[in-house]
């Protein structure tokens, strides 16, 4: 259904597909597509996570985005712990194969935090999903874009080097879990795919699409 389909995870979707061509004819495959665009890590992680995690705890102090219970305002999904009370603790229990985790755009100001928090994420998981055993969990990294070029000079409402320092720090968790992990790397899509001769606010929107 092509309007079901454009409304699903291309990234999920593309993983279907070359499970379905690979598998033993006939096997089943199930992708559940349990996300939201430009959610902060952040909002995936538990309360419990967070407050039983003293680095998680004192690293998201310092940034300013832990919240107590009575600062939590349940229709932001932004906010600390809310998309995983919301959308991922009630699936606890359900006998996951593995997770794909394409996401990160909005902690690019803090790429070392987010290597903290995706370490935690992953072994949360697993207990919620895999009964304790490691779940595996397959990193997509980040395509460039949002980066603008203007004569040469970049202009960018992400820093420039944002995009790596994030994907780098994914390459840090999977080589904390390469047993069960893997990771995709983007090699595809040149730092320069939709720069051009624009300005801040200029860049024509079918091309930063182009460019995811």
């Amino acid at each position: 259904d092509e309007a079901f389909i454009g409304n699903y995870s291309a990234v999920a979707y593309c993983f279907a597909r070359m499970l379905c061509d690979e598998l033993v004819e006939e096997t089943p495959v199930g992708i559940i597509d349990n996300s939201m665009g430009a959610l902060p890590i952040e909002t995936y992680l538990s309360r419990e996570l967070v407050e039983g995690d003293a680095a998680i705890l004192a690293h998201m102090r310092e940034r300013g985005t832990y919240r107590t219970p009575e600062q939590i305002k349940t229709d932001d999904p932004f906010q600390m712990a809310v998309f995983h009370n919301a959308k991922v603790a009630p699936m606890a229990g359900v006998p996951l194969a593995g997770a794909i985790w394409y996401q990160g755009e909005s902690n690019n100001p803090d790429p070392e935090g987010f290597a903290l928090y995706l370490h935690a994420l992953e072994a949360h998981w697993s207990r919620l999903f895999g009964g304790g055993a490691p779940l595996p969990f397959f990193y997509a990294h980040l395509a460039p874009h949002n980066t603008m070029a203007d004569e040469g000079e970049v202009q960018a409402p992400v820093p420039f080097d944002q995009w790596a320092k994030l994907n780098e720090a994914m390459d840090v968790v999977w080589r904390r879990n390469r047993e069960h992990s893997a990771q995709l790397p983007i090699y595809d899509i040149g730092a320069e795919a939709n720069m051009g001769k624009f300005t801040a606010g200029q860049v024509p929107y079918d091309l930063q699409v182009a460019a995811v």
